[in-house]
């Protein structure tokens, strides 16, 4: 890493592998792991080299002890300058893309959004991450009134905002849509409505994590890192999975 992060194009840093200068060496003796250093989308954080950089994307990295030897970080779809480990990709993505949903909301004059369904969905055993006794498949959300979370696929999550409400600003929420990555038709269609001049007083709509995931997934594609990595496990778990989220959604307007 020869440059800040900050001032690389987000498009060439979906992912970054994190090492030594020692491990960057080691995988140059080895033409397959050449080919991970080339990788056009893959940048390598040496370790070394971060104290020379007063970068924005670094610091929140290492205020999350994320700048950690061997980790493979990979980049949300919804926040380009926000990563997460693969282990914990699938919810992260799931907490970026509720924010970036209420925020459009809330561009749009919403007085209350709320989490009336979640679902976490996987291949893999899901009661080691909830209290439901299904074996695999589907963890229904279990939604706690009093503190207005919403417990899903081991995530304890905020289910209800409220806001003061105000005029629909159908300009801003298009933008923050589109700078988003977010791709789900329903929050276009939620958009759409609100350049009628007849926009709805309440709105129930669906998102998940579905598109996000596979998309992650195909960044990633069929690279592997060596097996002295801390990352290779989690490489492999990653690129087999199919695990997501789904929410339904209910918004009141002003």
């Amino acid at each position: 890493m020869a440059e800040a992060l900050s001032t690389i194009p987000a498009h060439r840093r979906r992912l970054l592998l994190v090492g030594t200068e020692a491990d960057r060496a080691r995988l140059k003796l080895n033409r397959e792991n050449r080919r991970l250093l080339i990788k056009p989308s893959l940048r390598f954080v040496s370790l070394d080299e971060v104290s020379q950089f007063n970068d924005p994307i670094l610091q929140d990295l290492a205020s999350k002890d994320l700048l950690q030897p061997g980790a493979l970080l990979v980049q949300s779809l919804t926040v380009p300058n926000k990563y997460a480990r693969l282990s914990s990709a699938g919810d992260q993505t799931a907490k970026w893309k509720l924010d970036a949903t209420v925020r459009v909301c809330h561009l749009l004059g919403a007085r209350r959004v709320e989490i009336r369904h979640a679902e976490f969905k996987s291949r893999e055993d899901v009661s080691k991450r909830t209290a439901s006794t299904q074996a695999k498949g589907i963890a229904q959300g279990k939604i706690n009134t009093a503190s207005g979370t919403i417990e899903v696929g081991g995530l304890q999550l905020r289910a209800i905002w409220t806001f003061h409400g105000g005029e629909p600003q159908t300009e801003e929420a298009d933008r923050a849509l589109a700078e988003s990555g977010l791709l789900d038709e329903a929050l276009q269609s939620m958009i759409d409505f609100f350049r009628t001049g007849n926009w709805p007083t309440s709105y129930e709509f669906e998102i998940s994590t579905t598109e996000e995931m596979r998309r992650m997934r195909e960044m990633v594609g069929d690279m592997s890192v060596p097996a002295t990595f801390k990352a290779h496990t989690e490489l492999e778990s990653f690129k087999a999975s199919a695990s997501s989220y789904r929410f339904q959604l209910w918004v009141e307007f002003g």
